[in-house]
C-alpha cells in the first residue's frame, strides 16, 4: 500500500494545545514550521477549520502545497474532534464561543490581524463566525 500523501509533512508540524476561557476547554492545533518567525502583518496567516466528522488531519493532502507558500498557517482540531476537548454540554459548541476560543489561540501565538480563515463543511460555518468576530475585534 502506498503511503498517505502529505502524512510526513503533516507530522512535521508543531502540535500544541491551549486551554481556553471561560469554560476551560482544550483545543489542539498544529503550526506550520517556523511559525513565529514567519508572522508578518503584510502576509496573511491561514487558519484551517475542518468539517464533520474529521479532525485537523483532513488537511493532510493540502499541507505539502501550503508548505511551499509564504503563508504561516494553523490547523485547528475543532471542539469535539481530534485531540480537542469533547464536552457533553451542547451549549459549549456554539459558534460564538468557538470563535472566541480560536481567537485565543491566535492571540497566544501572536498572529497579527491579517487572517484568512479556510473552512470545510462544518468548519465553514465557524470561518464565517470567526471572520465576523475578527473584523469587529480589529
Amino acid at each position: 500500500m502506498a503511503p498517505i500523501a502529505g502524512l510526513a509533512e503533516m507530522e512535521s508540524l508543531e502540535h500544541k494545545t491551549l486551554t481556553t476561557k471561560p469554560y476551560d476547554l482544550t483545543y489542539s492545533y498544529y503550526l506550520s514550521p517556523n511559525f513565529k518567525q514567519s508572522l508578518n502583518p503584510d502576509i496573511p496567516t491561514l487558519v484551517f477549520l475542518h468539517g464533520y466528522p474529521d479532525d485537523a488531519y483532513m488537511w493532510t493532502g493540502a499541507v505539502p502545497h501550503f508548505l511551499k507558500q509564504p503563508y504561516p498557517f494553523v490547523l485547528v482540531d475543532i471542539l469535539g474532534f481530534g485531540h480537542s476537548s469533547k464536552p457533553m454540554e451542547p451549549p459549549k459548541y456554539n459558534y460564538k464561543q468557538q470563535a472566541n476560543s480560536i481567537s485565543q489561540i491566535l492571540d497566544k501565538e501572536g498572529v497579527p490581524n491579517n487572517v484568512i480563515p479556510i473552512g470545510h463543511d462544518w468548519g465553514s460555518g465557524k470561518t464565517i463566525s470567526n471572520t465576523l468576530r475578527w473584523i469587529l475585534a480589529y
